[in-house]
């Protein structure tokens, strides 16, 4: 017989306090009655508050154990603490007499906890800090509802829901609840097999979903598991999961864990800093090694495969810069791609691999980019316990288009960057980028990049070198970029880019001039300066010629020298002038022709056309040019026209160089000129006298045509002094191919006529019509010209009509 034996526990919290009574023997057992309580009791890994409780524990005759009470209070552990638990606790156990040697050892039978309720506060319980606010109100409070038996046995134990699943609830209206496996198991051990399993379903405002695990062991010591996850909706640190699915295939022994996990899913929304990211589906299989005990992780993609992310969208609102990805991957490298500690003071977290995407598109204000961006390489170490990151990787290939302009390749290079607080850096290293023109007819050339860029308190400074693809240095720039304000600026400076032969020439840096210009001696120079805001990139430069001189352009032109002028432009992209630019040419050699000390007045208005205000050279007394004309950059038809006004007709003829060939008179016309495809030709053009003239012709060809028939001899008479009243030539054709001349004169000349009278010299009226058809190269050479006369005077004296008498 016991009456209210006093235990009393002392703890390092404080003391515990038992009453017993009752009375008990060995042949027909015995009741007692167990009341408890502590104010605060325990120790630093678990203790109590406020406890009260009490249970009769009946012992039967036959052995059998009955224990039936209840306990209420606060629990406090290393993970939280379990505001007013109130639960009930049963056994029907067997057999008391085991632990006397009378029946067999070992105590068997069913256990039963009920917890009625319990809650557990967010400000207590470090572990409740994990479930985020997401948008709903953050998790003040999670009650836990719900019972558990256990059965054991000699030859195991088997632990099952009891009356239902478990389920807790938050506050804020999130609801988990849990149902075991087969026959509601959690969890069963008989012998060395062993299974545990059991199924979860998430409601609630930051996320909803299922999940099942099952696993099982056959030696007691490794366990296969199985897990599948179906997540609707799921809201974590700022990143909005809807249709995330992930299945995991492994075994764990002991603490080590390894598997296969499979993850399919799709980033609604996340915001990281001020980094937005939106409709982002990724895709994955995954191997998995952790260590519990030593609390170290490493996920690396499966073999030959890597995240795959079919799309995603990014904005970052101060900077006004969105941007779009189809197709990326993130591979991994020579080690895993994410390893991992946590729970201790050198917690860290690696990633590593190999980000690559098939096309993306950039919008920074008005400014875009489309394409493929570079492959990067890379090392990503953050250090939990100090906020700080740190990456270092290399990025090369790519290839896209700027501002529907630029046209970017081959890009390779190197980057480190650090992220201390809100605190960023970074250096980045440019080995190599080309450049180049985004237009079927490239204007420029392409040319290769390299510099560096310095990234400091959200200020960004760069230098850059620009070179030919063969290394030749074409001049240098600098500039400067806010990220927090989305502006920033550049300058370029070419210097004096001098030509030489077999060295820098125009053709290599424009392209177009292939084959038009060559052998060029002189130089020219540039300056380029641009600025960009969230609205936008702009453009200015300058540039100037000094004493260029080139052969060309084309075959027509045998060399053009003495090229000056300074260039002022208002955009670079497009191209534009700003307003009418003027350059002086020496000359223009066409080798039996020179134009000498000319001017071109021009504008570039940005459309990828040439407005030619006046384009003039001084031209035997006169003048020959071309005025108020627009000519298409791309190669598209283009018309001009060329006008030739007050020429002498006494210095043309002189220049021409055939003996006995002269005249007198002033010449005029217009040359219309169609360019297309790169060539050039003459429509219609027509050159005519401005009132009467003379032509003389006594050459020796003349003093020949009296042994020919009379009607020639009476034409050549005639060109001894022809008094012409009208004079006028049509020109028609390609000029890299033959021209079609049809020259008409008429006037008057004074002949020798043999009549009755015996000879006698007369005036008479003459028309002559001449045609030619030559290649103009041909007509410049004057040696063709004068073995051409003779012919065709012969053919136009038989159309001639006869003389008056």
């Amino acid at each position: 017989m016991i009456d209210n034996l006093a235990l009393v526990a002392a703890t390092p919290n404080g003391p515990a306090t038992a009453l017993f009574s009752g009375a008990f023997s060995l042949v027909s057992g015995g009741e007692f009655n167990l009341k408890f309580n502590a104010d605060r009791a325990g120790f630093a890994a678990a203790s109590v508050n406020s406890v009260k409780g009490a249970a009769i524990i009946a012992l039967a005759e036959n052995g059998a154990i009955e224990i039936d009470g209840g306990v209420a209070g606060d629990i406090e552990t290393a993970s939280g603490v379990a505001r007013g638990v109130d639960a009930d606790l049963s056994a029907r156990l067997t057999s008391w007499r085991g632990l006397f040697g009378d029946g067999p050892q070992g105590i068997y039978g069913r256990a039963l906890a009920r917890v009625k309720s319990s809650m557990l506060n967010a400000a207590e319980t470090p572990s409740l800090a994990a479930i985020p606010a997401a948008g709903a109100a953050p998790v003040k409070v999670l009650t836990v509802k719900g019972s558990i038996a256990g059965d054991f046995s000699a030859d195991g134990v088997v632990l099952r829901l009891d009356d239902g699943p478990i389920t807790l609830a938050a506050d804020r209206g999130d609801v988990l609840i849990l149902t075991g496996g087969e026959d509601s198991v959690l969890y069963q051990m008989r012998g060395k097999n062993g299974r545990a399993g059991g199924a979860l379903k998430l409601a609630g405002p930051v996320a909803s979903g299922d999940a099942v695990i099952a696993a099982e062991t056959q030696d007691g010591a490794q366990w296969t598991i199985a897990a599948n996850a179906a997540l609707k909706e799921q809201t974590i640190a700022g990143v909005s999961l809807a249709g995330l699915t992930a299945g995991f295939d492994g075994a764990i022994s002991q603490s080590l864990v390894s598997g296969r996990l499979a993850v399919d899913g799709l980033v609604r929304t996340a915001d990281i800093g001020r980094l937005t990211i939106s409709d982002l589906p990724s895709k994955g299989h995954f191997d998995i090694k952790a260590d519990l005990a030593a609390r170290m992780m490493e996920i690396s993609p499966s073999a030959n495969d890597c995240w795959r992310f079919d799309r995603g969208a990014f904005r970052l609102a101060d900077q006004d810069l969105d941007a779009r990805v189809k197709g990326a991957t993130l591979c991994g490298t020579n080690g895993p791609l994410l390893s991992m500690s946590w729970g201790g003071a050198s917690d860290y977290v690696r990633l590593q691999g190999a980000l690559a995407a098939a096309q993306t598109s950039v919008e920074m204000g008005q400014t875009d980019f489309t394409g493929a961006p570079p492959a990067i390489r890379f090392e990503l170490d953050y250090e939990p316990a100090a906020n700080a990151s740190r990456a270092m990787g290399e990025f090369s290939g790519g290839e896209g288009v700027l501002a529907d302009s630029l046209k970017l390749s081959d890009a390779a290079g190197s980057f480190e960057t650090a992220l201390d607080g809100d605190k960023m850096t970074l250096s980045a290293n440019l080995s190599r980028l080309t450049i180049a023109q985004a237009a079927e007819i490239e204007f420029v050339a392409p040319v290769a990049v390299s510099g560096a860029a310095q990234l400091e308190n959200d200020k960004a400074a760069f230098d850059f070198d620009v070179k030919t693809p063969r290394g030749v240095l074409l001049g240098r720039g600098k500039g400067a970029h806010d990220m927090r304000a989305g502006r920033g600026s550049a300058t370029f400076d070419s210097g004096d880019l001098a030509f030489a032969a077999g060295s820098l020439q125009p053709d290599r840096l424009i392209p177009a001039l292939k084959g038009i210009v060559s052998t060029a001696s002189g130089a020219a120079g540039g300056k380029a300066e641009f600025s960009w805001t969230p609205d936008g990139i702009t453009s200015s430069g300058a540039a100037l010629a000094k004493d260029v001189s080139f052969q060309g352009p084309g075959v027509a032109v045998t060399r053009t020298e003495g090229v000056d002028g300074a260039l002022v432009f208002k955009s670079l992209t497009p191209v534009a002038t700003d307003g009418d630019q003027t350059l002086r040419i020496r000359k223009i050699d066409l080798d039996a022709l020179d134009l000498e000390n000319g001017f071109m007045t021009f504008s570039l208005p940005g459309d990828d056309t040439l407005k030619i205000v006046e384009a003039e050279f001084p031209w035997f007394g006169g003048t020959i040019g071309a005025y108020n004309s627009t000519m298409a950059l791309s190669g598209a038809k283009s018309e001009t026209k060329l006008q030739i006004d007050n020429v002498n007709l006494s210095d043309l003829l002189a220049f021409l160089k055939v003996d006995g060939l002269s005249g007198e008179g002033t010449i005029e016309g217009v040359l219309p000129l169609t360019f297309e495809g790169g060539r050039a030709r003459i429509d219609k053009g027509i050159l005519s006298a401005k009132g009467a003239g003379v032509i003389r012709y006594t050459g020796q060809i003349a003093a020949a045509a009296g042994q020919a028939d009379p009607t020639t001899e009476l034409a050549f008479d005639a060109l001894r002094e022809f008094r012409y009243e009208s004079l006028s030539t049509t020109i028609d054709g390609p000029l890299d191919g033959t021209l079609h001349f049809k020259v008409f004169f008429e006037g008057r000349s004074d002949v020798s006529m043999t009549t009755s009278r015996g000879k006698q010299t007369v005036q008479s009226p003459f028309i002559f019509r001449v045609n030619i058809d030559a290649p103009l190269l041909s007509l410049i050479d004057q040696a063709a010209v004068s073995l051409d006369v003779r012919r065709q005077i012969e053919n136009a004296s038989r159309g001639a009509p006869e003389p008056n008498k």
